[in-house]
């Protein structure tokens, strides 16, 4: 992970059975979704969401930057405008995107006869899509800030937008009845 660690998922994004650990390294977290850890969605899902937002060069470009030690200036104010601190929390579209997809593939789980929907004694199962769509919604609106942010200060990464960004879905909103 290039960008968030565990601290993003709590409050709205929190995710049962992820143990929260000092640590950065949210590859070490409890799996949470069958053989399927959020180390792993982490990893899909960061990357393609920044690929869907700044296009695969400038993504790229990005992470290799970030990698760098120290990182470049311009990278590291990239990264802080990806991120809302607010000292106590931490929030990232990043994170609403991977909380989405984890939501998502949660629901069932899938085993050589088919998609299986686990039984649990005294639960049962609520309707998760208000909240993965508040997540998705989220995630909408700050990459718009973000976006916002990115176009008044374009200059430093104008050789890196080569690419073709696809926002089509990213900031698009969503709801519960597919309108």
């Amino acid at each position: 992970m290039i960008i968030i660690d565990n601290s993003y998922f709590q409050g709205e994004l929190y995710l049962p059975d992820l143990e929260y650990r000092i640590s950065d390294d949210v590859a070490a977290a409890l799996q949470i979704v069958g053989e399927n850890n959020l180390g792993w969605f982490a990893d899909k899902y960061e990357y393609e969401y920044l690929v869907k937002l700044l296009g695969k060069s400038f993504a790229d470009a990005f992470i290799k930057g970030l990698k760098d030690d120290p990182a470049d200036k311009k990278w590291s104010d990239l990264k802080d405008h990806l991120i809302i601190d607010t000292g106590e929390n931490r929030y990232s579209p990043i994170a609403n995107y991977i909380y989405y997809w984890v939501m998502r593939s949660g629901k069932t789980k899938t085993a050589v006869t088919g998609e299986k929907v686990g039984k649990s004694s005294y639960t049962s199962t609520a309707y998760i899509g208000d909240k993965v769509v508040k997540a998705w919604n989220d995630m909408a609106d700050m990459s718009v800030g973000f976006l916002v942010w990115l176009k008044k200060n374009n200059k430093p990464y104008e050789e890196y937008q080569t690419g073709n960004p696809d926002w089509r879905d990213i900031l698009s909103k969503i709801n519960t009845i597919g309108l």
